[in-house]
């Protein structure tokens, strides 16, 4: 079974979801698999650093099938999706890993 990833950045003293908003075009992330680990991945780590400026900012993220969203259905049913969400990853430990991986990509193991 494929499985997709849902992202969510969420600070938890607000009990509130980030918008991720992108004002430069030029910047570009996701979640990368390599192996059995997922990096969240960015080419511009000011950016990053801006997402999480409190100690309880995060990531969550959550692992559904692929088959509920799949490419070839036109509407998604209105039902929860049940997938397996991994413990949120603080604001501490994202920037304390955050390394370079190639000449223009960061990653932090998430």
């Amino acid at each position: 079974m494929a499985s997709i990833l849902l992202v969510m950045i969420v600070n938890y003293a607000k009990s509130l979801i980030k918008p991720i908003i992108i004002e430069n075009k030029k910047v570009k992330f996701g979640i990368k698999r390599d192996h059995t680990s997922l990096f969240f991945e960015t080419n511009d780590k000011g950016w990053f650093n801006s997402l999480f400026v409190n100690a309880n900012d995060g990531i969550a993220i959550d692992i559904v099938s692929k088959d509920c969203c799949a490419c070839a259905i036109d509407i998604i049913e209105k039902v929860q999706i049940k997938g397996q969400l991994l413990a949120p990853v603080y604001s501490k430990r994202l920037k304390g890993g955050l390394k370079k991986s190639d000449n223009s990509l960061y990653r932090v193991l998430v």
